[in-house]
């Protein structure tokens, strides 16, 4: 086996060797004690049907929307349910360009003649190691529009196409790093919901608002939706608010007549000197010398 490469997920630059959309029947998996296995990494999202997904030790149930990611070397297999085609789309992919040179699609092997020292790619994630394992997630049909450019741009082989599938599917891994820093447990709020606080919170800069009348909107204590928040942006929900604030006033400043103070207020500040301190901490400049040079 490749030695393994420690990687934090800002450091991945995927490399995507397949895509396809391809269906499953109960009868590709005739033998049900039969795995197979990849050498590379393996996405699939169900976009049709039901049926199930099997590992070595666990079962999971599939139906449209639902995604699931794994490592080279481990065992899995699937069926569809009776009668019911399983239909997905597919992606054969590395964590990182290290091994582009190998283009062919690599088929999976029987398990019971996989060769582990071929595998391509042995990666461990430092900062999720939940990525380390097999990832099965609900929910994620809003990949699907992402997962059919990437197959029309991997079928179409136009110049910079592995640039730009690199960058779809990056787009892709993200949308499950969110999901999976979020989670999905019982007392987990959905990325759906943040996801809402988002939207809310871009409609309504400019009022009055705090993580108190936020939480109150949303049925939340206002500490246990900031936590949720964070695991999903990467920021309390203050620090978005104001980051979000000062981008519209960046946008007002270089594309407006409106004056500074004006700007503030616009963009929900109530103190011209906080404005001006927070642009300035963000910005790198103060809203009159953005002014001055636009």
């Amino acid at each position: 086996m490749n030695n393994v490469m420690n990687l934090n997920f800002c450091e991945v630059q995927p490399f995507i060797r397949y895509v396809q959309r391809l269906c499953v029947t109960n009868k590709d998996y005739p033998d049900f004690s039969s795995y197979f296995t990849a050498y590379d990494c393996r996405l699939f999202l169900i976009s049709k049907g039901t049926g199930y997904f099997y590992t070595k030790d666990s079962k999971f149930r599939l139906s449209r929307g639902d995604l699931v990611l794994w490592h080279g070397g481990n065992k899995y297999r699937m069926i569809s349910d009776k009668d019911n085609l399983l239909i997905m789309y597919g992606c054969n992919f590395d964590f990182t360009q290290n091994n582009k040179s190998l283009i062919t699609p690599i088929p999976p092997e029987p398990s019971s003649i996989f060769d582990e020292n071929k595998i391509i790619e042995n990666i461990h994630f430092y900062d999720m190691p939940m990525m380390n394992q097999f990832i099965y997630l609900k929910n994620m049909q809003n990949l699907e529009a992402t997962l059919q450019e990437m197959l029309t741009e991997y079928q179409s082989q136009k110049i910079f196409c592995d640039q730009r599938l690199s960058g779809m599917f990056l787009s892709v891994l993200s949308q499950c790093y969110r999901t999976i820093s979020l989670g999905q447990g019982s007392r987990s709020i959905s990325s759906q919901k943040i996801e809402e606080v988002l939207h809310y919170i871009q409609e309504h800069y400019s009022e009055d608002i705090s993580n108190d009348s936020i939480g109150n909107r949303f049925n939340y204590h206002p500490n246990y939706l900031n936590k949720q928040f964070i695991k999903y942006t990467g920021k309390s929900i203050h620090q978005y608010l104001l980051t979000y604030r000062v981008s519209r006033a960046y946008d007002m400043i270089v594309s407006t007549d409106f004056t500074i103070s004006e700007i503030a207020a616009l963009t929900g500040f109530n103190d011209i000197q906080h404005f001006s301190r927070t642009f300035h901490k963000k910005m790198g400049m103060s809203p009159r010398e953005l002014r001055s040079n636009k």
